[in-house]
């Protein structure tokens, strides 16, 4: 009977020759996971900045369209719009049967750069209120 060696102490002859093809595997898979998680990290470091900018558009688009439901003048919804909307947003009211419906877009840039600078994320809010005596539009 022969002896056993201790495992880990001696190796089969063809061991080496087995793992010859995947010399580099570990730089490969490096090359690749460290920038999808450096993008999914940015990402997740950008969301709560593009959910508060979604949000401030959904709030404008509410409140503009309940302003100009009550009466207010477009001096007073653009104010309004301009205090509660991200910068450069852009906004439109529209009354008919009796409602006013007001539209708040904005575009948030990715960020600067030559190619990330002209890439921007489209949002955007909408609201609907009942135009009351003396409203938006009312003769």
């Amino acid at each position: 009977m022969g002896v056993i060696p201790h495992p880990g102490t001696a190796r089969p002859p063809h061991s080496r020759a087995m793992f010859t093809g995947q010399r580099g595997m570990v730089t490969v898979e490096a090359a690749i996971a460290i920038p999808a998680l450096l993008v999914v990290g940015l990402l997740a470091a950008w969301m709560p900045a593009l959910v508060a900018a979604q949000t401030a558009c959904a709030d404008a688009a509410r409140e503009a369209a309940l302003l100009a439901a009550r009466g207010g003048t477009r001096a007073e919804v653009q104010a309004l719009v301009t205090t509660l909307a991200p910068d450069g947003a852009g906004w439109r009211l529209d009354t008919a049967s009796g409602t006013v419906t007001a539209d708040v877009t904005a575009s948030i840039p990715l960020g600067s750069g030559p190619l990330v600078g002209r890439m921007a994320i489209p949002l955007s809010g909408h609201a609907v209120a009942a135009r009351e005596p003396g409203g938006w539009g009312e003769p």
